[in-house]
């Protein structure tokens, strides 16, 4: 019998069979990019800005011309132009001389700074009089500042966001190499389980997962595919592993996951030709009765059935071994948030605790919302959750705990 892993050791050993998995890519407007994964480095072909480049609308100056200007005692500089939006400037500034330029605009040869508008008076007499001094790259962005040509701006992996597309955008880039949208199967299993159009009767609860599921694939960016409900008998859930086995790269079954004698996933697994079980139960709560397996090179989950289960299953290692597959090397965000009670954990388990976050005197509070893991309101009444180690017995009031948020 297999022994159930911690988290670490199951992503690991995960990581370690499927190490050959291959996404290939394809080529997509920056228009339909969004949530997408890069898929090679993208280097810069130019500096960004090609010039210098002022952020307000006021005077460039050569910065030490203004040095010691006040409103007592203005600078008086002659103005010898302005500067034209959209055309490089045909104007050189000496000492003692300035230009007019708009948001925007390039920079003269010679200028180092410009001088806001508001800090400046212009009496019509051919002069500009500074009353604040410039130091220099005051009001500038130098050219290259943003990113310089050879630089690598966007890495193998990197999810396209909206900053994301408006980087590549700047570069004149209209089309980005994408990784594919791997295809997942979503399967729920159980007796009990009911469609959500359906009338319940006493015993049944609505089918939550495969939604929750579905929707927290479709927002990773990838394609899931809702495959119903399945009985719990060996030959129903058989049937549709083996369907999933040639229509798409990941299946994911919730339900039928843990020991008891009505949970089939494993028998169907065991009957299945190739299929390696990778490892049956983590050492996490909540999520314990969960199982792995490489079919082919087709990666398998079995997920607890229990709403909040399933969702943490999904978001601590499933999700996790998808952004492996995309070369995805982002870190979750986090905040720092003190805990507002003793909070136990003495099972041998990695424990994720789920909390409300408030905000008191500059800091984060965090209120843990005692759960049970078939109650489908624990997340929809929480902001996040920490995770308390095995070997920790728990934290205690007053803690500073790193909150994952939902």
């Amino acid at each position: 019998m297999l022994e159930a892993l911690s988290l670490s050791d199951a992503l690991n050993l995960l990581e370690l069979n499927f190490k050959d998995f291959i996404i290939k890519s394809e080529t997509v407007n920056i228009n339909e990019s969004l949530g997408r994964y890069i898929y090679s480095d993208v280097q810069s072909d130019q500096s960004i800005p090609n010039f210098n480049r002022s952020t307000v609308d006021g005077y460039a100056v050569i910065s030490s011309d203004s040095f010691g200007a006040s409103d007592s005692y203005p600078c008086r500089l002659k103005l010898i132009g302005s500067i034209k939006m959209g055309a490089p400037p045909d104007i050189s500034l000496s000492s003692g001389e300035t230009v007019y330029i708009p948001t925007g605009g390039e920079l003269p040869n010679n200028s180092d700074s410009v001088v806001m508008v508001e800090y400046t008076d212009n009496y019509k007499d051919g002069y500009i009089y500074l009353n604040k001094p410039s130091s220099p790259g005051n009001n500038v962005i130098l050219k290259g500042e943003d990113c310089k040509q050879g630089d690598v701006v966007l890495k193998k992996g990197d999810k396209i966001s909206v900053k994301t597309i408006g980087i590549l955008a700047g570069l004149g880039i209209s089309e980005i190499e994408v990784y594919k949208k791997i295809t997942v199967g979503i399967i729920s299993t159980g007796d009990e389980i009911a469609d959500i159009t359906k009338n319940l009767n006493n015993s049944q609860v609505r089918d939550i997962n495969s939604y929750a599921l579905f929707n927290e694939l479709l927002n990773f960016g990838i394609t899931p595919i809702q495959l119903g409900i399945v009985k719990d008998n060996v030959e129903d859930i058989n049937r549709i592993v083996n369907y999933c086995l040639s229509k798409y790269d990941v299946i994911l079954l919730s339900g039928g996951s843990s020991k008891g004698i009505k949970d089939e996933t494993i028998n169907v697994l065991n009957r299945i030709p190739g299929a390696k079980i990778l490892f049956h139960g983590l050492l996490i709560k909540p999520g314990k009765p969960t199982i792995s397996a490489k079919i082919g090179n087709i990666p398998f989950f079995g997920l607890p059935g229990q709403p909040l289960a399933a969702y943490f299953v999904y978001k601590r290692l499933v999700e996790p071994f998808l952004k492996y597959l995309y070369n995805d090397v982002s870190n979750q965000f986090t905040i720092k948030a003190r805990l507002t009670t003793n909070y136990p954990s003495n099972n041998g388990r990695e424990e994720a605790v789920i909390v409300k976050l408030n905000s008191e005197n500059n800091e984060y509070i965090a209120l843990p919302t005692f759960y049970k893991s078939g109650l489908i309101s624990s997340l929809s009444k929480s902001d996040g959750f920490f995770i308390i180690p095995r070997e920790s017995e728990g934290v205690m009031k007053d803690s500073i705990v790193d909150v994952v948020l939902f």
